[in-house]
């Protein structure tokens, strides 16, 4: 089909390139009687056959790159193939003899626990602690309330956090919540170099054991309970639909500036107080680790306090409108460029996935960098996967890497490749 289009496409101008020649001709020989007066009776018919072919190429073309669906039994049978490859990555694992680690399971094999929550995390040392803090007592406290109620099936979950070729002490920040916690809840993937945000995503995300899977930024900007919102919504918009694939929920900000009764002010200045509470607690708490002279997995909380404690309004505001007017123009870049529709937050790094659908839009990704949301969410609207924006609570957290000019500027350009390859077949949609 694809060779068919091709050639229906070339035929059009090579026939006008045939052509040519002999309407030139026929012009220097009758130059009064006007440029296509050389072959009257061919002109017309000469030019409908090219437009026709070319038409009847595009159209081809068209229909030769579209996405289609596999059935369901045909992606059971890719998956099960997959699975038994099994997975090339290790993960740290104190109980795992002198080795000290053990082989991840792919995403191909059944599911098996309640939740994978994947922290992609570069040089954030500083950062990272109080995010894990307060993920895991949220996932815990939740595994506990569920077991004491005999919730069937019962709550279960683990913690990826990909370290992304980090040169600072962000994997014996990870390491620690290994130990504390166990490899079974918490698990680190060490990437051997730097290889981007969205490649870090996408390794945590195919070696998850979760029927759903979150992508969490590493450094807590989005208030970790607000998973809740996004599993609720999730599962309403996929009864709804009835997804073959299932479907995404994205956190989004702008929900969360324009939602009645819950202004962007007024929910910095609640998670401000929560941060400087926190850091707080986390200074006492370093503060008795000191005094006793004790060692062992026992972290230190110190190390976050500085980043996440609260500053002024003004010189948030400062930041807010140059992010919003920035983020304004990459959304007419998403949406005219990346062909990503009806969607006003594709940045925000906190999105839940079910399984079926995190299976193809990894396994297909290709982007690598910032940009690699847009690409998720443009696979999943080629599918008519469900795509639904749930507001959360957010703040932005001093100490970012990204400088927002510039990072646009690769989007854009990513953006663009990333169309003309899915547009040309150069990139096709992986069914898992």
């Amino acid at each position: 089909m694809l060779n068919q289009a091709l050639q229906g496409v070339l035929c059009g101008p090579l026939l006008l390139a045939f052509l040519w020649p002999q309407r030139a001709q026929a012009a220097e020989q009758a130059p009064s009687q006007g440029f296509l007066s050389g072959f009257p009776n061919l002109t017309l018919l000469s030019h409908s056959a090219v437009a026709l072919m070319t038409l009847a190429g595009l159209v081809l073309l068209a229909s030769a790159l579209r996405p289609r669906r596999m059935t369901r039994e045909a992606v059971r049978l890719k998956t099960a193939a997959r699975a038994a490859l099994g997975s090339k990555l290790f993960y740290y694992d104190p109980g795992a003899g002198e080795e000290k680690r053990s082989r991840f399971p792919t995403i191909f094999e059944p599911a098996s626990v309640s939740m994978t929550v994947v922290v992609p995390a570069y040089n954030e040392e500083e950062r990272l602690e109080y995010m894990l803090r307060e993920a895991l007592e949220y996932l815990d406290g939740r595994a506990v309330d569920a077991k004491q109620s005999r919730a069937t099936p019962p709550f279960t979950y683990e913690v990826i956090l990909v370290d992304d070729g980090s040169t600072d002490g962000t994997v014996r920040v990870a390491r620690s919540f290994t130990d504390r916690y166990g490899s079974a809840k918490f698990r680190v993937l060490e990437m051997p170099q730097n290889g981007g945000k969205g490649a870090a995503v996408k390794h945590g995300m195919l070696v998850a054991r979760g029927a759903l899977l979150l992508m969490a930024d590493a450094d807590g900007a989005t208030r970790f309970r607000d998973v809740e919102r996004l599993e609720n919504a999730l599962r309403g918009a996929i009864s709804q639909a009835d997804a073959d694939w299932g479907g995404i929920a994205i956190g989004s900000r702008h929900a969360m500036a324009h939602s009645a009764g819950s202004p962007a002010q007024s929910v910095w200045q609640q998670r401000s107080a929560e941060v400087a509470h926190a850091a707080a607690a986390a200074k006492k708490d370093d503060d008795l680790c000191e005094r006793s002279a004790t060692r062992g997995s026992a972290l230190r909380p110190s190390s976050s306090t500085t980043a996440h404690a609260p500053e002024p309004d003004t010189a948030r505001a400062t930041r807010a409108w140059k992010r919003k007017l920035l983020g304004q123009a990459f959304n007419l870049l998403v949406r005219y460029v990346g062909g990503v529709h009806g969607l006003h937050d594709t940045q925000c790094g906190f999105k839940l996935f079910s399984r079926g659908c995190a299976r193809i839009l990894f396994l297909t990704q290709h982007l690598t960098r910032w940009a690699f949301d847009v690409e998720l969410l443009y696979i999943a609207q080629c599918l008519g996967v469900p795509i639904i924006e749930v507001p959360v609570r957010w703040t932005e957290i001093p100490g970012s890497k990204v400088r927002v000019v510039r990072a646009v500027v690769n989007m854009a350009l990513d953006l663009l490749r990333m169309r003309i390859r899915y547009v040309l077949g150069v990139w096709r949609i992986e069914y898992a």
